[in-house]
């Protein structure tokens, strides 16, 4: 499903092929006949065998020691008790469904051996990527560019949601990679009226200066502002031997 349908929720027909009980004997892989003489007993319910000069009697495996038979293999489904069929499934993924997500519809798997009651139906979401989002857990990220001077400067952004459009306000001096959190702006939690939060990622751009003005203009800041971020690069121990 799309990013965005993972957020909102959505519904798919699934196709399912799997084993049924066999409805004309209900699973139970024997129907009802006769009854008739046990042919392998002859209807005495006993089979004899000898060892030696001692002579043994033990209970009939066919007939269960009943001397008549009352159930015969299904000839549908072979004696197994289920029979495969395909089926349509309308599934309902929920809101903030996430890669890997499972939904479970009970009672849709493979039906149990001998009448045994039928497993569930598991679909398990794969979600295409976002070109704007990265998703973990409920929280969402994203990344933001901004030009210099309003890194430099400060000011007010508009940054993409998956409501729409929000401003929000870059404080003056935002490096890249500061992080800004928009609360409840995020993926739904599954089964809640919660929301995970939005981290927006400033990115600063330096443009490319191809023009004297613009050139003289940084250099100048530069004169005004002289501060070194490396500076902190040449402190602490053993650092005068590395220079």
């Amino acid at each position: 499903m799309s990013f965005e349908e993972s957020l909102s929720g959505a519904e798919r027909r699934i196709h399912v092929v799997r084993a049924d009980h066999c409805p004309t004997c209900g699973g139970a892989g024997e129907v009802p006949f006769g009854p008739v003489p046990c042919a392998r007993c002859g209807g005495t319910g006993q089979i004899r065998a000898t060892r030696g000069h001692m002579i043994f009697s033990r209970a009939c495996g066919d007939c269960g020691g009943a001397g008549a038979l009352t159930q015969r293999p299904c000839q549908r489904c072979g004696g197994e008790g289920r029979l495969v069929q395909s089926e349509w499934l309308d599934v309902q993924i929920p809101a903030g469904a996430a890669a890997g997500s499972r939904v479970r519809i009970p009672g849709c798997g493979n039906a149990g051996r001998h009448g045994g009651a039928p497993g569930d139906f598991v679909l398990e979401i794969e979600v295409e990527p976002h070109r704007l989002y990265r998703r973990e857990g409920d929280d969402l990220h994203c990344i933001v560019p901004v030009t210099m001077a309003e890194a430099a400067l400060g000011g007010h952004i508009d940054v993409p949601t998956p409501d729409g459009p929000v401003t929000i306000e870059i404080p003056a001096g935002t490096q890249t990679g500061q992080r800004f959190r928009l609360r409840k702006r995020g993926a739904p939690k599954i089964g809640e009226k919660a929301r995970g939060d939005l981290y927006v990622e400033a990115r600063v751009v330096v443009p490319a200066i191809t023009d004297n003005r613009s050139r003289a203009l940084l250099e100048e800041v530069a004169r005004l502002n002289p501060d070194d971020p490396r500076k902190d690069l040449f402190s602490g121990p053993g650092a005068e031997g590395k220079r």
